[in-house]
């Protein structure tokens, strides 16, 4: 395993606003809110123990495996290759262990810099505890599903406050006033290299929207859609229409003026939207992790057809518009858009920066065979 941080730096921490968490007994490591074991990595008089890497390897091994996996943690997943000699697991790994090293560097910069936590940073993790000891019905619950991580609550709240250092630094150098403030320019790289602009025709071949007797949608107590499934006289008909509208989109036809015609998806955003929905790999848990892979892996101009389970979904890519020249509308689509600007741009910061990596503890656990966090929200 190698660690080859130029490539990773491109895509570390891109996920910001997800939070998630080897059935190993570590419990011998774990002190009373002291993270203990062997150190993992290290830099100066500063270190990432095991406890804090392994829970890393778990808690990331479940958000990649859903993010590019369905959920479902297969030996043919890690051993595939995401470009020539580099593997899925190879990629994960890498993640784990720059952003281990940005939290590491950042501890130290904490100190030397003199930071500390204001009250609203030190309720965030606060909160952040008090919500998983609600959502698992109590302390002692919570703390026997941690010890199968080698953790309790103590160790957990350690780690919590050791990431907030690294926002802490960001924040410091690169927020407002800091000495390297991001920049327009700044924001404008950051938007073309990690946004697409993109319009879809939705077929649903599977189920099919529920109305009612006026013809209305009908959504439940969260204003989610319902569906119902379609009979196979129904099926088939939208297969008919799948195979019909292919052929008119392969020889030419306007793309729009066939979203008119035949999406069965709402229309009225592009009313808001008309040049496209502009979206990026964060956006995955809004529109889906097949509607980013097709509109990542497709050129400007070219469209792309794929099933999501309940749908045939023909996604075209445009080119998008300078950030500069976006509306109020469109800004408000790029979620955390200045927080991820910071982070993309500390990534060069801290790639300056020479850490040691302790092989031999990293190698205790192997993300191919640990058990990854079985709760998205620890």
């Amino acid at each position: 395993m190698y660690y080859r941080e130029e490539f990773v730096v491109k895509i570390i921490r891109r996920m910001l606003a997800v939070a998630l968490t080897l059935a190993l007994l570590l419990g011998s490591l774990v002190g009373c809110g002291v993270l203990k074991g062997d150190d993992a990595i290290v830099y100066g008089d500063y270190s990432i123990t095991e406890v804090m890497y392994q829970y890393w390897v778990r808690k990331y091994k479940t958000l990649f495996l859903y993010i590019y996996n369905n959920s479902v943690d297969t030996e043919s997943f890690w051993t595939t290759e995401i470009e020539e000699d580099y593997t899925y697991e190879d990629f994960i790994v890498d993640y784990i262990c720059a952003f281990a090293k940005q939290v590491l560097v950042s501890m130290q910069l904490f100190d030397e810099h003199g930071l500390s936590f204001t009250a609203e940073q030190k309720q965030g993790v606060e909160d952040r505890i008090n919500e998983l000891i609600e959502s698992y019905g109590g302390k002692n619950v919570l703390n026997e599903e941690l010890g199968e991580m080698g953790l309790n609550i103590k160790t957990l709240e350690k780690i919590y406050y050791e990431e907030a250092k690294l926002d802490a630094v960001i924040e410091y150098f690169f927020g407002k006033n800091g000495v390297l403030e991001v920049n327009d320019n700044d924001r404008e790289a950051y938007y073309k290299d990690n946004y697409y602009c993109a319009k879809w025709i939705y077929i649903y071949t599977e189920v099919k929207l529920k109305t009612d007797d006026k013809g209305n949608f009908i959504t439940d107590e969260n204003g989610v859609y319902k569906f119902e499934e379609l009979t196979e006289l129904e099926k088939k008909e939208k297969e008919r229409i799948v195979s019909t509208l292919e052929k008119e989109i392969a020889a030419g036809g306007n793309f729009e003026a066939l979203r008119d015609k035949y999406s069965e998806e709402g229309l009225s955003y592009y009313v808001t939207y008309p040049d496209g929905i502009i979206l990026s790999a964060n956006d995955y848990e809004n529109y889906g992790t097949d509607m980013i892979e097709a509109i990542s892996t497709t050129k400007i101009g070219d469209y792309s057809k794929f099933n999501n389970g309940y749908a045939t979904v023909f996604v075209k890519r445009y080119d998008l518009k300078d950030y500069a020249k976006l509306t109020d509308a469109e800004k408000k689509l790029l979620v955390d858009f200045e927080d991820l600007v910071k982070v993309n741009k500390s990534d060069e910061f801290f790639a300056n920066y020479e850490v040691e990596y302790k092989y031999d503890v990293l190698a205790r656990y192997d993300i191919k065979t640990i058990k990854g966090a079985s709760n998205t929200s620890i």
